[in-house]
């Protein structure tokens, strides 16, 4: 048990610091994003197993977004997470929101780039009136990433639940 977090440890550490590394359109690549990634697995892993040895990883990674991002990301980041941890109550929006999360991430940017062809195919002026864009951009991907939970992900974990279990029971 030891040995499997102390590779997680280590994992985590050259991971994150892969946001180090100068490559060209950096901003596309997750590794510039690696510390963030990084620092929900180490409160994650801290949730578990709540010894104070385990948020020396969350304070350093916290450390590092701030000189890679800067102070206002690094204060939102550990405000966020101290939320987390400390309000004990589920709150629906929240978790429709994290069971569509996966979801939404495969398919935010596919949307956005729908959303902007259609624009540009319709002589839509997106100059005018952008956060009332912004929200309609936002609306169409949680709708899209909804439906893609409901009918794919969904169905897909429950499917692979069967088969797993089948197999256990089998061995």
């Amino acid at each position: 048990m030891a040995e499997s977090y102390s590779y997680k440890l280590v994992f985590l550490i050259i991971f994150s610091l892969t946001c180090l590394i100068p490559f060209g359109n950096a901003d596309y690549l997750v590794l510039s994003y690696a510390p963030i990634f990084a620092l929900g697995i180490s409160l994650f892993n801290f949730y578990k197993d709540r010894k104070w040895t385990n948020l020396i990883l969350p304070v350093a990674l916290l450390g590092l977004i701030e000189y890679k991002f800067g102070l206002d990301v690094a204060v939102l980041l550990s405000f966020s997470s101290l939320m987390i941890f400390l309000i004990k109550s589920l709150i629906k929006p929240l978790i429709f929101f994290g069971n569509i999360s996966y979801s939404l991430y495969l398919t935010h940017s596919l949307c956005l780039i729908v959303f902007l062809g259609l624009s540009k195919k319709t002589n839509l002026s997106l100059g005018q009136n952008q956060l009332w864009w912004l929200f309609i951009e936002i609306l169409i991907a949680v709708l899209v990433a909804y439906l893609f939970y409901f009918l794919i992900e969904r169905p897909s974990m429950i499917l692979s639940k069967h088969v797993f279990y089948k197999r256990a029971r089998d061995n």
